[in-house]
């Protein structure tokens, strides 16, 4: 998993490795063109594509005790491996998932020695290479001592890195010859078999002042995704068929599950489809795929937003006005300044809401093309207001 890499951004900035995919010399690859997210960071995707859970309910509600897919692998015999370029600052989530507890079903991991970073302001170097350079040659020796050893044990392999997630994704060009170099290793070895790679991202860039734009707001929903087969090996399915049709990570969750153990993917939610042995409905919709209309990759601009949307019109006008001072202040306090309270818990406010509100109100003020006049400063001149329509926010 490359994280934060939308399917536009890929084919922009890793070249050599798209280009090697579609080769395919000695095996098959899938592109699935329209995978969506089903919510705008990591966490909501990874709950969705690893457990198929809905991230806000778990911790709304606090569940515990969770099943994710290395549990059904380990229950199914499984090695479980997890490798991940980033110190578990959030250890929450990684309880949650279970991969760093006593009682976890991960019998591998490489994640606690990127807490030990050269410096705080090179969050990527270590003993001075990347992070993701140690991952990837962990995870080719541990491959292919697997493919070659005498155990008949299958394994469940983990991997994710974080290089993309930066304002500019300066990192992702830097990966772009390894990672192909690490898939043309691993897709040919003996491991591959009877294997398949997923190779894919959990959403798109999700911050900074590209993702306000429409193309940013696309791209946010619009991770890449392929998958992998070594040519003479495993069937491929319907993995053809769906490649062209609306995916979402439940169906990931799905997929790989049926993978593991079809009996056990029978049992799961009978919307979210298997890409392997079952086909995605040509007329399928967000709607159907229970997808919020604001992730919907099928349309442009925020749909059934609540109170008072902006047409869509002024919405595109507006993201995509890089020119105006006001707008883009606009939607840098909305998002990263300013967050409302309910009921006394903290939320930063969505994109959605964010440029409704800021974005939305600077037009209906006639703003945009008041370049020395920003909301920010409208709004701490008149606060009361503003305190009063929005609830209660922070500077």
């Amino acid at each position: 998993m490359l994280d934060a890499l939308s399917h536009e951004a890929i084919h922009r900035l890793m070249p050599n490795t798209v280009q090697f995919l579609n080769e395919q010399d000695g095996f098959k690859t899938f592109e699935f063109s329209k995978f969506s997210v089903v919510g705008k960071n990591s966490d909501p995707n990874k709950f969705h594509l690893f457990g198929r859970y809905n991230y806000d309910e778990v911790i709304e509600k606090n569940m515990q005790d969770l099943k994710f897919v290395w549990d059904y692998a380990k229950s199914a015999g499984y090695i479980n491996i997890v490798a991940e370029d980033m110190c578990p600052l959030h250890p929450r989530t990684m309880e949650l998932m279970n991969v760093l507890n006593e009682n976890s079903n991960v019998d591998h991991t490489l994640m606690t020695q990127y807490c030990a970073q050269d410096a705080p302001g090179l969050p990527h170097c270590y003993a001075g290479r990347f992070g993701f350079q140690y991952q990837l040659e962990w995870l080719e020796s541990t491959i292919l001592s697997l493919g070659e050893s005498q155990s008949s044990q299958p394994a469940f392999i983990w991997s994710n890195t974080v290089e993309g997630h930066e304002l500019t994704q300066w990192g992702i060009p830097i990966m772009d010859d390894g990672v192909r170099d690490f898939l043309r290793t691993i897709v040919k070895s003996s491991f591959m078999d009877n294997g398949v790679i997923i190779f894919l991202a959990d959403h798109g860039l999700h911050f900074g002042d590209y993702s306000y734009t429409s193309l940013g707001l696309l791209e946010n929903r619009h991770p890449f995704m392929y998958i992998l087969t070594k040519e003479g090996g495993m069937d491929t399915g319907n993995f053809g068929i769906n490649a062209e049709r609306l995916i979402t990570p439940g169906d990931v969750y799905k997929t790989m599950i049926s993978l593991i153990d079809m009996t056990a993917s029978a049992t799961l939610f009978p919307r979210d489809v298997d890409l392997w042995t079952e086909e995605v409905p040509r007329s399928r919709n967000c709607e159907m795929a229970e997808i919020s209309p604001f992730f919907c990759i099928c349309s442009f601009g925020p749909p059934n937003c609540d109170r008072g949307d902006v047409p869509l019109s002024l919405w595109d006008r507006c993201l995509s006005n890089y020119a105006h001072p006001a707008l883009f202040d606009a939607r840098y306090y909305a998002t990263h300044q300013m967050k409302p309270k309910y009921g006394g818990g903290e939320r930063e406010f969505s994109h959605c809401e964010a440029v409704r509100h800021w974005c939305g109100f600077g037009i209906a003020m006639g703003l945009r093309g008041k370049e020395s006049f920003t909301i920010r400063e409208y709004i701490e001149q008149n606060p009361e207001p503003f305190k009063e329509k929005w609830f209660c926010w922070e500077w």
